[in-house]
């Protein structure tokens, strides 16, 4: 008899795998810990370090062209454009978003969060836009959109005149006074003719708003490129400390965390100062993220709660999870268990200790921590939604396990319909009810959900599953027209996996973006094991991560052509200046370090994509293995249920 679906399992034990985007000292989600298993292979990892060793040289090149075209050459013909803030005309409350226009066309969009404005009260200015603009009179306009009273939306507009000679021009646009809803917005602009030495402050601020609107947009080595040239600004000791802080979390986005550790390196030598914890426990999350789980716990050894308390929570959370990783049980749900309830990372907490717990062999302990995950309230955040309901699936699958069917039911069902596992919900409560000979029920939602969900996997195993509802049933006709349905549907979905796997050994193959890509299929199984399902997740996991890592070989490839062509629009324009000897050796070098960079990132791009073939063809066997389970059990439900039909016609005889 078949036990349990497969791919019910990855619904219930995904939480093995929090599958969430990790979140930054400043407090943002909680940083997720693959499942312990083996690391990944040695070509990959090789890999990794090449493509961070690859992005540091990007970027010491574009900081390099940066700084180039801050030459007085390039730079007069500059227009800058600013918002700016005078204490008296704060922006209007209403406004949430702003987007400039010049000459009709759009230049920039900016949001106008509670952060913004609390950057713009501290520092008076936000970069809008920076472009090389011809002499003239040109046309801005501003538009403002809000949330008016009653919770109506309202938008409001300006424009304004400006001229602009042959040399730099800033603009700082600001607001006079909060108009009415019908009329223009009140906006007053400030110009700044050669780019005046009176702003001479706000030019050493320009690469530091520059690199904000590159992260705004998830160009985050771009963002970098122009931190590392703020650096060379002069800046304050202390604005240069938040800035290498805010560069830290930053290289630790971009994949980098070797760079983020060197960055924090020297503040935590400095025992005692007032950043050497921050420094140790970034530290701490660049050899988290790098897979040096024991160095991680090294760097934690080092931390007292005397961290800033979200900082020192999300420190133990990491410490938790490393040491879940090492298969050190015990120490994991020790540390883990010293999160308090009100902190953030709490739900995170229970959901790592209930991985511990069950990888420990203590179920009732694991499914006592989900569910104290499944009694907390999400309150509209839909990274702990859905971790609430990987929990509810989780606890599910272990009550089917344990054969509680009713129990399975009632956890299966507190999943939300609009989650994105609502389907794997639904097939769950559907076996429940087989488990429990409630045929009906079970056809029932097995229908509903082959009515919901048409093109979830899950849909092609509700044919399987409602085959064998119906034969239970004795409706021997029906269990064996869905499974011949079932039948039908594995062969077009073999064809999809093969077509797949065809394309992934032609050299034009290009890897997807996500595994979201590839077929998600899986069979139904009667001998399927706890470890198996964690060793079919990191599989998971680390190709999804190979995938993105390959994006963003191909975002710094694109950061390098942008920066060629850059430079040739230089040659082209400048090239009586670039005659001089210093600027043409300057420039010579800086051009043969991109074109050598684009090749050493094709060489690496290549290599890239053969790991990736190989791990994305190997899945997909994979997934053609355990579409051929399913067809096995649709194959032979059609024999069993021929037999009875016909044992059943003779009887009637």
């Amino acid at each position: 008899m078949i036990v349990l679906h497969r791919r019910v399992l990855r619904a219930g034990a995904a939480c093995v795998m929090v599958g969430l985007l990790s979140g930054s000292a400043a407090g943002q989600s909680a940083p997720s810990a693959p499942p312990p298993s083996a690391a990944a292979p040695a070509g990959a990892v090789a890999l990794l370090r090449d493509l961070e060793t690859l992005k540091g040289r990007v970027l010491e090149l574009e900081r390099e062209r940066l700084a180039f075209r801050e030459e007085p050459i390039f730079a007069n013909a500059e227009l800058v454009i600013v918002l700016s803030q005078p204490l008296d005309h704060p922006i209007p409350a209403w406004i949430t978003g702003l987007t400039l226009e010049m000459d009709g066309r759009a230049l920039e969009t900016l949001p106008v969060t509670p952060e913004q404005r609390a950057w713009l009260r501290d520092n008076g200015f936000a970069l809008l836009a920076k472009r090389s603009v011809p002499p003239g009179r040109h046309q801005l306009r501003l538009l403002a959109d809000g949330v008016g009273k009653k919770g109506a939306a309202r938008r409001g507009e300006a424009s304004v005149a400006i001229e602009k000679s042959a040399g730099g021009l800033w603009v700082a646009l600001h607001f006079l006074d909060d108009a009415g809803p019908d009329q223009p917005l009140q906006v007053g602009v400030d110009q700044f003719g050669s780019l005046s030495p009176a702003i001479g402050k706000q030019r050493i601020m320009l690469p530091q708003w520059q690199a904000e609107m590159a992260a705004r947009k998830q160009d985050l080595l771009q963002a970098l490129s122009y931190y590392a040239l703020a650096q060379q600004r002069g800046l304050p000791q202390a604005e240069l400390t938040a800035l290498q802080f805010r560069m830290a979390d930053l290289y630790l986005a971009a994949g980098m965390p070797t760079h983020a550790a060197g960055l924090m390196a020297p503040y935590a030598r400095q025992e005692g100062g007032r950043e050497f914890l921050e420094a140790v426990f970034y530290l701490q999350k660049s050899a988290y993220r790098a897979q040096r789980y024991r160095d991680a716990l090294n760097a934690f050894a080092r931390i007292t709660p005397k961290l800033r308390v979200s900082l020192y929570h999300e420190a133990l959370y990491l410490a938790g999870n490393s040491t879940l990783q090492l298969k050190e049980f015990e120490r994991a749900f020790t540390t883990l268990n010293q999160i308090p309830r009100y902190s953030e990372f709490y739900p995170f907490a229970q959901y790592s200790m209930g991985l511990a717990y069950l990888n420990f062999g203590d179920v009732y302990s694991a499914i006592e921590s989900f569910r104290r995950l499944t009694s907390l309230e999400a309150e509209d955040n839909a990274a702990l939604e859905r971790l609430l309901d990987k929990a509810r699936l989780t606890v599910g699958y272990e009550f089917l396990h344990q054969k509680r069917y009713a129990d399975a039911i009632g956890q299966f069902a507190l999943v939300r319909p609009s989650s994105p596992m609502f389907d794997q919900a639904l097939f769950g409560i559907g076996w429940g009810y087989f488990k429990l000979e409630e045929f009906v029920k079970a056809a029932v939602v097995f229908k509903d959900l082959r009515r919901l969900f048409p093109n979830s996997p899950y849909s092609q195993e509700a044919l399987v599953a409602l085959g064998y509802a119906y034969s239970r049933l004795q409706a021997f006709k029906l269990s064996i027209d869905h499974f011949r349905l079932a039948l039908d549907s594995v062969t077009t979905q073999a064809q999809s996996i093969q077509d797949q796997i065809d394309a992934v050994k032609q050299p034009a193959w290009k890897p997807p973006a996500t595994l979201a890509a590839f077929p998600a299929i899986s069979g139904l199984s009667s001998q399927v094991q706890l470890d198996d399902l964690l060793n079919y997740f990191q599989e998971e996991h680390q190709l999804q991560t190979a995938l993105e890592q390959y994006q963003g070989l191909t975002r710094a490839i694109d950061l390098l052509d942008r920066g060629l062509v850059d430079l040739a629009q230089m040659a082209q324009s400048q090239s009586q200046w670039l005659s001089g000897q210093e600027s043409k050796q300057r420039f010579t070098a800086l051009h043969a370090g991109f074109e050598a960079a684009k090749k050493e990132a094709a060489a690496l791009q290549a290599a890239f994509r053969a790991e990736l073939a190989r791990a994305s063809s190997q899945w997909l066997q994979r997934q053609m293995i355990r579409l051929e389970e399913t067809s096995v059990q649709a194959s032979i439900g059609i024999a069993r249920n021929l037999v009875l039909d016909t044992a059943g016609l003779q009887e009637g005889l």
